[in-house]
């Protein structure tokens, strides 16, 4: 696929994202290009002053005459341009603040094997490259486009001035324009292995920043800083190399600038010494080479100036276009009632496990069952849950709800069947109302309140500083273990949905909440399928239960 094909598929890509910006990005183009014509006059009225003002012996009046014309231009040049570069400026914030959002979009869509496969600051640095997205609308790269019209404007300044120089010049801009592409082709592939390994460093700072606690607990500080070394070592070299290819282009761009320039400014000289050019003239051409040197290096060094962006763009476009967790998920159960679970001998492990979590594995839950999952550590009680929620799919049988198997069914469509109280609690930035509260849609706080006197709940949550309304700080900082789970467990509550579980839903509380918790679920029938995942002997009373240990093929 020739460059050209690939730069319009990147452009393609953004094509969704820039939509709604189409008649900025036309108006900001056109007042561009008034800039562009706005300048062509300015070199010209620079080599009358010369050849009519200074040489000439003209008046004091046409010299005003000519600077106030110049500044008039000048000014609407100016004020054009900013205008024109608000609005590219207005569009960049935009697509890559669109581009962001449906990033983390799919990010969340994502099924959990790619999680499991890719360390999170990986995929963050990923969704953090679409900000280089947004220096495409950026005016400066505007201009490359722009200066198309610049440099033909300024070739027909070229050909009215003088014919002679025009035709050398057109002679020495090829030779110009295939010296920089030569040297910014170098540069371009540097850049590109630098944004590679950088992403990868970012993911190892971030993961260390995200295990911080850990690390301090385990004191790994030094093993940690280690691997991060490592990465950095590989992000130096690379570095380096970028450092020193654009160290080359540009000086390269220099020799090439001032040999250009003397190549013109000798055969001027020749012509003026015959007296077939002025010095006015010469000046005036000058300023109009300049241009199309200018724009002719633009062109030719594209690579450097948008290649990283469209790298970006490729590379935004290919996270977008990984397998959702949804892909071929049609089948819904948004107008059933679930009547039957069946797990049809399903194995299961994980992408980096040498072993199977789960192995062979058969049972059925019926409406109505409290069921409880039992079985050692690693026996596969959670990963069973994810399975259930169609977090994984198994590797070889399947689950059934009534007739439909999970690998069919649309996975929204399934997890508003289910709530789950996890182990590890996610808690939002807000209150404790707002996160009991989180996607649940129809309820108030009355129907918090109306939930927590049934069970008699408000002296564990009521008793906090503010009530339902205190702040929960940072991951739960400023509540207890067995609080988060209690709030989990109330959000489950209120959610209504036909099937509740409970992982090791007891592990944080103190013994208070716990036996408060116990009775909840002992003496009342909370959903029509109720899956308590423990070790703890308290939930004995639970008359139905699966052992994982045994891989029973019924709830004993």
């Amino acid at each position: 696929m020739t460059n050209m094909n690939a730069w319009y598929r990147c452009l393609y890509r953004l094509k969704e994202h820039a939509r709604d910006c189409r008649l900025i990005i036309l108006a900001g183009s056109i007042g561009l290009l008034c800039v562009s014509l706005l300048g062509m006059p300015l070199p010209q009225l620079t080599g009358q002053i010369i050849d009519k003002v200074f040489i000439g012996k003209g008046s004091v009046s046409q010299l005003y005459s000519l600077l106030l014309l110049m500044l008039g231009i000048s000014i609407a040049r100016y004020l054009v341009s900013i205008a024109s570069k608000h609005l590219f400026v207005k569009t960049s914030v935009r697509v890559v603040n669109s581009i962001r959002l449906a990033m983390l979009d799919k990010a969340m869509d994502l099924p959990m094997s790619y999680y499991d496969e890719n360390e999170k600051g990986y995929i963050l640095s990923r969704v953090s490259e679409c900000s280089n997205v947004g220096n495409l609308f950026m005016p400066a790269n505007i201009n490359i486009f722009i200066g198309i019209f610049d440099f033909i404007f300024a070739f027909i300044m070229l050909c009215r001035i003088n014919l002679i120089m025009t035709a050398l010049v057109v002679l020495v801009f090829p030779i110009y324009f295939y010296a920089v592409r030569l040297s910014s082709d170098a540069l371009s592939k540097s850049i590109k292995g630098t944004m590679e390994t950088g992403g990868v460093v970012n993911g190892e700072v971030f993961e260390a920043i995200n295990g911080v606690q850990e690390i301090k607990i385990l004191n790994g500080k030094s093993i940690q800083l280690a691997k991060i070394k490592k990465k950095l070592e590989d992000l130096i070299k690379i570095s380096v190399k970028q450092g020193n290819h654009m160290t080359v282009y540009f000086e390269n761009m220099m020799l090439i600038n001032a040999l250009s320039g003397m190549l013109v400014l000798l055969l001027a000289g020749i012509l003026i010494i015959r007296n077939e050019m002025t010095i006015g003239m010469y000046t005036a051409f000058a300023g109009y080479v300049a241009k199309i040197f200018g724009n002719v290096q633009s062109l030719a060094s594209i690579g450097i100036t948008l290649k990283p962006i469209f790298i970006s763009i490729d590379r935004v476009g290919e996270f977008m276009d990984t397998q959702d967790e949804n892909q071929g998920k049609t089948e819904s159960l948004d107008n059933e009632q679930v009547q039957k679970i069946s797990i049809r001998d399903i194995y299961f492990k994980y992408s980096k496990s040498n072993s199977d979590s789960i192995s062979g594995f058969s049972c059925t839950i019926n409406a109505g069952d409290k069921v409880l999952i039992k079985g050692r550590n690693g026996a596969g009680k959670t990963t069973l849950v994810k399975l259930l929620l169609g977090l994984y799919n198994a590797d070889k049988g399947d689950i059934y709800y009534n007739d439909k198997a999970v690998s069919t069914i649309d996975r929204k469509s399934l997890r508003h069947k289910i709530s789950v109280v996890s182990q590890n609690i996610y808690l939002i930035k807000g209150t404790v109302l707002d996160n009991i509260l989180f996607n649940v849609n129809g309820k108030t706080e009355r129907d918090v309140m109306k939930l927590i006197e049934k069970y008699n709940l408000g002296r564990h949550l009521l008793s906090l500083k503010g009530g339902l309304n205190t702040d929960i700080g940072h991951g739960g900082a400023n509540v207890s273990g067995g609080q988060k789970q209690l709030i989990a467990f109330l959000r489950a509550l209120i959610s209504d949905k036909e099937i509740i579980v409970l992982d090791e839903p007891t592990s944080n509380m103190d013994i208070e909440i716990k036996t408060d918790m116990i009775n909840i679920i002992k003496n009342n029938s909370l959903c029509k399928m109720l899956l308590i995942i423990s070790h703890d002997e308290a939930f004995s009373f639970v008359e139905k239960s699966i052992n994982l240990d045994s891989l029973c093929d019924e709830v004993a």
